[in-house]
């Protein structure tokens, strides 16, 4: 079985390919580009459309890499830059559009809102990551 995995991280995006092969994963595609999401916000703490643009051709260049994995066979996680853009849901849509994958946006417990508490069922939420979706309303977190 092939499995996917996309870090949109903020200097750099990647994206690798592997095949599951008992306990072992082997590695079968991978990239890397150096996006800069981080350096690309605006005075409003925006993602620029420029950033954007070079983000976004990144993500379609991945797209065509993990072409043909089925959605629950590809994780994709974006992490601070995504979490603190203004902007951050737009954006989101957007690269999810263009990767073809949902993106998940991993924060802490401590950063989720109180009303979302009751939402998780996990049954030791001091360990727990909470995976949220700026696109989505912070209900709709679930833990992974």
């Amino acid at each position: 079985m092939l499995l996917g995995a996309v870090d949109l991280g903020s200097n750099s995006f990647r994206v690798e390919i592997g095949r599951l092969e008992g306990d072992s994963i082997h590695t079968q595609n991978y990239l890397k580009e150096t996006v800069r999401l981080a350096g690309g916000f605006d005075d409003k703490g925006a993602l620029t459309p420029e950033i954007q643009a070079r983000a976004l051709a990144a993500l379609a260049r991945f797209n065509e890499r993990l072409a043909g994995l089925p959605s629950t066979q590809v994780r994709a996680v974006g992490t601070q830059a995504m979490r603190v853009a203004t902007n951050a849901a737009d954006f989101l849509k957007k690269a999810e559009e263009t990767l073809g994958y949902r993106i998940d946006i991993p924060i802490t417990m401590y950063s989720i809102q109180y009303t979302s508490i009751d939402r998780i069922s996990s049954g030791n939420l001091s360990k727990s990551v909470i995976f949220c979706s700026p696109a989505e309303t912070y209900r709709s977190c679930r833990t992974s």
